[in-house]
């Protein structure tokens, strides 16, 4: 039986790392993108690869960029991959294997886990293009196991001062100890980081992220969002029987000046006897600045 592959002469991608000691943010940007195609193919063909690792990725060739040499890689070594749902997959996707510095939380607890195992080694490998060490190490397997699961990112060293705050929130959203928060191929792809936006923070699509995002962001954009959401925000009730001609009204929540409050007492048509009108007055607090809202309700 003869088994006939593709050449790739420039061996694989740690002794090239070695050779370099480490690659500028445009190469790293270069092989990730081509590694995330890759594995977005992978997934969507509900492969996981379980061993990604400098050592699994091959240099087909090195062609000739703008400014650098960029390198063409191509993913190999599926000896631990499995397709999800195939034949003893379930008991596969809680075995712990893989290299142990590549190994994400989950692998590494032998709980249930999915593909984003694999997300989890392409943000070590690229934490390791761009300075030539790991995000986590240490001569103890105990020791590096403990460092894996707590997931505390330190980006120190003359390296680093190189490097854009766009890729290492890349790789901070690669290396969330959270496989459920944990940006997916597909996501890593479509980044800005990706297309060459050094200047764009990537952006959590996780709404309990978002949610911490907007608590925390600053006193004066807070207000604007929370402006400009509640403007959009109106309900429309049902068919009130007591209302007279009326058989549809638009409910609307409208922010008022700080110091002010809506008061619908003065409209011209006046309250039936059978029929209450209640007034809550919902006050919201935005750090220093309380913002006031009257909702009617008929």
């Amino acid at each position: 039986m003869y088994l006939v592959t593709e050449l790739c002469e420039g061996g694989d991608l740690k002794d090239l790392l070695q050779k370099n000691k480490h690659f500028t943010e445009e190469e790293t940007r270069h092989i990730i993108k081509s590694l995330s195609e890759a594995i977005v193919y992978l997934h969507k063909k509900d492969i996981v690869h379980r061993d990604l690792k400098l050592e699994n990725i091959l240099v087909k060739s090195c062609h000739q960029g703008n400014d650098n040499d960029m390198v063409n890689i191509k993913v190999t070594d599926f000896g631990l991959s499995v397709q999800k749902g195939g034949v003893g997959s379930e008991n596969m996707l809680q075995a712990t294997c893989g290299t142990p510095i590549y190994m994400a939380p989950e692998v590494v607890n032998g709980h249930q886990y999915s593909q984003q195992c694999d997300l989890w080694s392409i943000g070590v490998i690229m934490y390791m293009l761009l300075c030539g060490e790991p995000p986590f190490i240490s001569s103890s397997r105990e020791r590096l196991s403990e460092m894996i699961m707590k997931g505390e990112l330190t980006f120190s060293g003359p390296v680093w001062h190189t490097i854009s705050d766009a890729a290492k929130n890349v790789i901070r959203c690669l290396l969330n100890v959270d496989p459920a928060h944990r940006i997916t191929a597909n996501e890593l792809l479509d980044n800005p980081w990706i297309s060459g936006d050094t200047s764009t923070i990537v952006t959590r699509t996780n709404v309990l992220e978002m949610m911490r995002q907007f608590r925390n962001a600053p006193e004066e954009e807070e207000s604007v969002e929370m402006s400009e959401g509640l403007q959009n925000l109106s309900l429309t009730s049902s068919q009130d029987k007591g209302s007279g001609p009326r058989t549809s009204q638009e409910l609307s929540v409208t922010p008022a000046p700080p110091e002010d409050v809506i008061d619908s007492s003065s409209s011209s048509k006046p309250s039936t006897p059978n029929k209450k009108v209640k007034k809550y007055r919902n006050t919201v607090h935005t750090n220093t600045k309380v913002k006031h809202f009257c909702l009617i309700m008929h």
